[in-house]
């Protein structure tokens, strides 16, 4: 494989790798209550949405061979739920 080739399929591995072992999410109160304990939950978040855009110079156009790959939130959190920011 070409190295250009390896450099566009490495975006889809490593957000694989994210979604896999680092993509949580939360929901609940995650302050302390009254007995002293959260009621918060963590859970595995899947359905990451990403997106990435090929570049082939810096900002000063000089050749440099890069991607952006940013990712947007909400992840679903259980099955079939997804949660938003005003929730």
């Amino acid at each position: 494989m070409a190295d250009v080739e390896v450099h566009r399929a490495a975006p889809a591995e490593a957000m694989e790798l994210v979604e896999r072992e680092a993509a949580y999410t939360r929901s609940g109160y995650h302050g302390k209550t009254a007995a002293g304990q959260s009621v918060g939950r963590f859970g595995e978040a899947t359905g990451l949405v990403w997106t990435r855009w090929g570049h082939s110079t810096n900002r000063n156009q000089e050749l440099q061979l890069h991607l952006t790959s940013p990712f947007a939130t909400p992840p679903r959190h259980g099955p079939g739920r997804s949660r938003r920011n005003e929730q």
